[in-house]
């Protein structure tokens, strides 16, 4: 059982083993968290999460389809979400985005770029709702 608790700091070596313990029983004892501590030994600290890889700007742009496609099938809020989490990208990044999933670029600023993104989505939608009611007639 101590082994594969032990795991995820096979590649720490003690003494950052040693660091790692010193701040987790500041932290109990008084409920802050110390500055993590530097790694001698270059490994990753335990309990960090990896970066996901980035995505291409074809599969921003695929995915982005698949959610206007889905769009009038799941909450406006969850539409917002999914393009929010476009952020981390840098402006040329979402620009490029743009320019395969609007065929043109709309904004200089991030949050004028993901707008104009979403509304697009959220127009697609409304066009999507307002043919079904008219097909329902």
């Amino acid at each position: 059982m101590l082994v594969g608790a032990l795991e995820p700091f096979k590649d720490w070596d003690s003494g950052d083993l040693a660091e790692w313990l010193k701040g987790t029983q500041i932290h109990r004892d008084t409920g802050v968290f110390p500055d993590p501590p530097k790694l001698k030994s270059g490994g990753s600290r335990a309990g960090m999460t990896p970066k996901p890889p980035k995505k291409t700007t074809a599969e921003v742009v695929e995915s982005l389809r698949e959610l206007q496609g889905r769009s009038g099938d799941i909450d406006p809020s969850r539409v917002k979400a999914e393009v929010d989490a476009l952020n981390g990208m840098t402006v040329a990044q979402l620009k490029e985005v743009q320019k395969e999933f609007l065929s043109v670029v709309v904004g200089k600023t991030k949050p004028e770029l993901l707008n104009a993104i979403r509304k697009r989505i959220n127009d697609h939608r409304a066009s999507r709702d307002r043919v079904d009611g008219i097909l329902a007639q």
